[in-house]
């Protein structure tokens, strides 16, 4: 055998190939997850509630040093939070919310 010769080499380049395949399969479904999560949140807990309850998971991940809390609740809390932010801040200029992209009247660019 040469010296550059290494009987494990191979292995290891299939182990890492695997690891790699292994963690996007993890994040792809993570990702999954999270988002099935968050159209239930928008779907059944109202907007009001919904930035509360946002509030709170970001003072839990700023807790992370207790058991059960941790830092997870920080993109959680943000995550919730911010499907509100937008409405609430057209709230506070007393802006008209939208309710469609398209406009009501179909002579309108006539």
């Amino acid at each position: 055998m040469s010296g550059g010769d290494h009987v494990g080499e191979r292995p290891v380049i299939g182990m890492r190939q695997r690891l790699w395949t292994w963690a996007r399969e993890q994040f792809r479904h993570t990702r999954m997850r999270v988002l099935r999560v968050l159209v239930w949140i928008r779907a059944h807990v109202p907007p009001g509630v919904r930035f509360v309850l946002g509030l709170l998971l970001i003072c839990g991940g700023l807790l992370a040093f207790l058991p059960v809390l941790g830092l997870w609740m920080l993109p959680a809390g943000i995550a919730v939070a911010a499907m509100d932010v937008r409405p609430l801040l057209r709230w506070w200029r007393g802006e008209q919310p939208r309710t469609s992209r398209t406009p009501r009247d179909p002579d309108h660019f006539s």
